[in-house]
C-alpha cells in the first residue's frame, strides 16, 4: 500500500521480491547497497522499562549476470541477493536483532528454464522461501511446470531452519490473466509438519476489470485448514477512477500488511525496517479461528499535467480473535499495568483489540506549480476499547528536476474513551538523490506526544537515516560483463 513519497529504498524491495516471483526476461543488472540507522524511544515506556530501540542496519539487493548477456536470448547465470541485516550494538540485546535474507544464490536462465540455486523465493509460493534448489520447466510460451526442494526457512525472520521437503509448481499465464498451484510438504524431527496447496489466479477484461484470489491451505492444521483465502475486484471504469473490494479470511499472518493487522499504526513505524519493532509473530503464531478481513476503497486522482484535485476513501473491518496477541506487545503491557499505568507504545496499540471498524476519507490537491501534493485526511476507528477520531494533513514537495523532495504531515487524534487527552503526531521525510553519485540519501523523523495516567504527557521520538550506493555493470558488444 504504497503511500505518497514513498522511499525509493522501500520501492527496491516489491521490485526485488517480483525478480523472484515473476522475473522478467532480462532485467538490468544493478548493485544497491544500504546503510543507516534507525531509533525509536518514549518517555513512558523507559518508565516501565521500555528503554530505546536503536540499531544499525545493513542491506544488499543484486542482480549481476555473471555468464552470458541479458541482452540476447541465450543462457546466462545470474547472481541474486536480497538481504539485509539489523545489528543492535548496546548490549545485553542480541548484536543481529533481524536477519532477513529473502534471496542469495545464483540463477540460470535460458529460453526454457529457470533454475535456482541458494535461497531463492519459491515461484508462486506467496511469502514461502526455500534453501535448495528449484526449477521451472516452460514447454511452451504461457505454461511453467517446475518443483522446489531444499530447507523451508522461518516465514517471518528468514532464519534457517531443518525443515526439509518441496512441491510442484505449476502455471499457466497470458496478457489477460494467471493462475498457478504450488504444493508444499514438510517434516520437522521425522514427522510431518505442514501440507499446503497454494492455488492463486487472476483475470483482466480489457483493463477495466481486473479479479484475483488465492487460497492457501494446509489440512494438517485441524484447528483451522484455511491458512488464507482473498478474493479481490479492482476497477477502472475511467482514466482518474479506480476502486476496489476485498475479502481475506486468514488464520497465519503471512500475508498482511502490518497496517491492516494494526490499524493505529503511524507512517513512523510503518517506514522501520525492523520488522519485529512492527510485528513481532513468530514462524508458529496461528489462529485456531478464521479472522475476516472485509475492505473496500475508491480513488480519483485525474492523470495528466497541471493542477487537479484528489479524492478517496479507504474502509477496513476487522473480526479477529481476541487470543491471539503479539508476545512483546502483551509484555509491554502487563509492565504497564503492574506500574499503574497503561500501554502508549503506538507500535503494539491495536495489537489487543479483537478487531476494528476503520474509515478513512481523503481531499487533496495535487501538482500545485508542478511541485507540491496537499492531502488532508480524517479517520473513523472502532475497536474494542473504544472510539478514535483523528485527521491530519500531508504534503509532498517534489520540484522537477531537483535532487530533493520532501514528505512531511502532522495529525491530531482524539480518543475520548481510551485516553484522557489528544495526541499529537508529526513527521518529516527527506530524500536526496545524486544522479553523478548514484546514491540515494533518506533521512525520517517523527515526534508524538499523547496523554498518559500520569499529569505529564508520553513523548516519543523517532529517527532513521539511510544512504543507498548504486552501482551498474558498464557494457560491453558481443555479450558478457
Amino acid at each position: 500500500m504504497p503511500q505518497p513519497g514513498l522511499p525509493a529504498v522501500v520501492m527496491l524491495t516489491f521490485i526485488a521480491s517480483a525478480w523472484a516471483e515473476s522475473p522478467p526476461p532480462f532485467p538490468p543488472d544493478v548493485s544497491v547497497t544500504s546503510f543507516g540507522v534507525q531509533t525509536w524511544t518514549d518517555s513512558a515506556l523507559s518508565e516501565v522499562g521500555g528503554g530505546t530501540n536503536f540499531a544499525l542496519m545493513l542491506g544488499e539487493r543484486l542482480r549481476w549476470t555473471v555468464s552470458g548477456d541479458v541482452r540476447k536470448h541465450g543462457p546466462d547465470i545470474v547472481a541474486l541477493v536480497d538481504a539485509q541485516f539489523l545489528i543492535d550494538p548496546t548490549p545485553p540485546s542480541p548484536v543481529f536483532t533481524s536477519n532477513e535474507v529473502r534471496q542469495f544464490g545464483i540463477e540460470y536462465q535460458s529460453s526454457t528454464w529457470l533454475v535456482d540455486l541458494g535461497r531463492s523465493v519459491v515461484y508462486h509460493g506467496g511469502p514461502r522461501l526455500v534453501d535448495g534448489i528449484q526449477a521451472l520447466y516452460k514447454p511452451s510460451a504461457p505454461v511453467k511446470i517446475g518443483v522446489w526442494a531444499g530447507l523451508a526457512p522461518n516465514l517471518f525472520t528468514t532464519e534457517p531452519e531443518l525443515r526439509p521437503g518441496g512441491g510442484p509448481i505449476v502455471s499457466y499465464e497470458n496478457s489477460q490473466g494467471q493462475f498457478s498451484v504450488m504444493g508444499e510438504v514438510l517434516t520437522y524431527n521425522g514427522g510431518l509438519d505442514r501440507v499446503g496447496v497454494l492455488t492463486q489466479g487472476r483475470y483482466s477484461f480489457e483493463r477495466v476489470l481486473d479479479l484475483a484470489g488465492r487460497l492457501d491451505l494446509d489440512p494438517l492444521r485441524s484447528a483451522q485448514p484455511i491458512v488464507d483465502a482473498q478474493a479481490v475486484i479492482a476497477a477502472d471504469p475511467a482514466p482518474a477512477v479506480h476502486a476496489e473490494v476485498l475479502y481475506d479470511g486468514f488464520s497465519s499472518y503471512e500475508y498482511l500488511e502490518s497496517e491492516d493487522l494494526n490499524p493505529k499504526l503511524q507512517r513512523f513505524a510503518q517506514r522501520l525496517i525492523d520488522k519485529d519493532f512492527v510485528l513481532g509473530f513468530t514462524q508458529d503464531t496461528t489462529d485456531p479461528n478464521l479472522n475476516h478481513l472485509i475492505g473496500a476503497s475508491l480513488r480519483v486522482l485525474p492523470p495528466g499535467k497541471g493542477v487537479a484535485p484528489k479524492f478517496g476513501v479507504v474502509a477496513r473491518y476487522l473480526k479477529a480473535a481476541p487470543s491471539v496477541v503479539d508476545p512483546v506487545c502483551q509484555q509491554k503491557s502487563d509492565a504497564a499495568a503492574a506500574a499503574g499505568g497503561t500501554l502508549v507504545d503506538p507500535i503494539c496499540i491495536g495489537q489487543l483489540d479483537s478487531g476494528y471498524l476503520r474509515i478513512n476519507p481523503s481531499v487533496g490537491v495535487i501538482r500545485i506549480a508542478d511541485t507540491v501534493d496537499l492531502t488532508a485526511d480524517a479517520d473513523y476507528l472502532q475497536v474494542e476499547g473504544g472510539t478514535q477520531y483523528d485527521a491530519g494533513l500531508t504534503v509532498v514537495v517534489e520540484p522537477p528536476e531537483s535532487p530533493l523532495s520532501i514528505d512531511t504531515s502532522v495529525r491530531a487524534i482524539i480518543a475520548p474513551t481510551l485516553f484522557p487527552g489528544p495526541t499529537y503526531y508529526a513527521d518529516l521525510y527527506v530524500n536526496v538523490v545524486s544522479v553523478p553519485l548514484d546514491l540515494l540519501l533518506i533521512a525520517g523523523g517523527e515526534i508524538t506526544s499523547e496523554p498518559d495516567l500520569a499529569p505529564q504527557a508520553s513523548t516519543g521520538i523517532g529517527g532513521f537515516l539511510r544512504v543507498a550506493k548504486y552501482l551498474r555493470p558498464p557494457r560491453r558488444a558481443g555479450g558478457g560483463r
